[in-house]
């Protein structure tokens, strides 16, 4: 990433909040609402709007008018999405710390505050991590809280797609997004996938705070419904193979790509093939699987199983007993 240049109106802030929005103006309300609830009222909120087509637009500008911290950024040209978004808004910020919030998060009231207090007491630190509740329509419906935890392997739970943490659930130093460079615009999907894997191969320094403020990250809603991975489109899927192959390419420019963290790649690119497959994109689905070899992640056994597996694919019970056999040869 690169720093803002260029005249910035509003207030500055120390803490800059951005927000990529696109046709989701109830939900936007809702998150600039709780920050504006926020007993930290040293903050700015950078809202990149990416398109809208539902008046977001106008009500930002109403917002900017009403309270200076708020400014709007318009999404120009292409790449759209939310990287693109969240680069523009950096490139618009002034704060010290960044967090990137999603339009349909909310914060807890002493959210910031306590972030900052976290960070100002950690000055080594890049970045920290913190906990999160999930909601259903408003904060509090839901009463389990993820925490950051502390002292595992955060690289191999990203390549088991066990995330470790929100994109909220991070609040970062701007010295430390200069250095680690911008969002990847091209990505349709796994965007916070690739960007954290990048930060952490790299030996971004960072530390999960457990017992640190919540943030609210919504779930389920009419608004927005979760897809699983099992139900991304070909498009997507292809942007699934590419963020694993830039997660490959950032353990080995750092020297992290061990044996284990291998087959942990590898079994994300049986999972794309396996995907493609299930939606009749066979030579798709062998050609990801034959750049897995390609890329050494791999022996010529463990291909010609993979290659045996998404070949019997149609026939249930043998894709079931191959299954079962892989997850017992592919141990880690």
């Amino acid at each position: 990433m690169s720093e803002p240049t260029g005249s910035n109106m509003g207030v500055r802030g120390r803490v800059s909040v951005v927000i990529p929005t696109k046709d989701r103006l109830p939900l936007l309300t809702e998150a600039l609402e709780s920050l504006q609830r926020q007993g930290y009222a040293d903050w700015e909120a950078i809202v990149v709007d990416d398109g809208s087509r539902d008046g977001t637009l106008a009500r930002l500008r109403e917002w900017e008018a009403a309270d200076p911290r708020i400014r709007c950024v318009v999404r120009e040209g292409e790449p759209t999405g939310g990287n693109r978004c969240r680069n523009l808004g950096f490139a618009a910020s002034t704060g010290e710390y960044l967090v990137f919030l999603d339009d349909d998060d909310a914060f807890s009231p002493n959210c910031l505050q306590e972030r900052v207090r976290r960070m100002e007491a950690r000055p080594e630190l890049d970045f920290g991590v913190f906990p999160h509740q999930h909601f259903l329509e408003r904060p509090g419906d839901m009463q389990r809280v993820w925490p950051a935890e502390p002292d595992r392997d955060d690289i191999e739970r990203y390549l088991r797609v066990d995330i470790p943490w929100q994109t909220a659930g991070a609040i970062w130093r701007r010295t430390a997004l200069v250095a680690l460079g911008p969002w990847d615009e091209a990505l349709p999907c796994w965007q916070d996938w690739d960007f954290y894997m990048r930060a952490l191969a790299r030996g971004t320094r960072y530390q999960c705070f457990p017992d640190g403020p919540c943030f609210f990250h919504r779930v389920q809603t009419s608004a927005r419904v979760a897809v699983s991975v099992k139900k991304r489109g070909p498009a997507q899927l292809r942007g699934v193979e590419r963020a694993v192959a830039s997660g490959q390419r950032y353990l080995e420019e750092n020297g992290g790509l061990t044996s284990r963290r291998r087959l942990l790649l590898a079994r994300l690119h049986l999972s794309v093939g396996e995907q493609l497959r299930e939606q009749g994109l066979r030579e798709e689905s062998f050609a990801v699987w034959r750049r897995c070899r390609e890329r050494r992640l791999v022996s010529e056994a463990q291909y010609r199983e993979g290659q045996l597996f998404l070949t019997v694919w149609r026939t249930r019970l043998a894709r079931g007993a191959l299954r079962r056999y892989l997850a017992l040869r592919w141990r880690e």
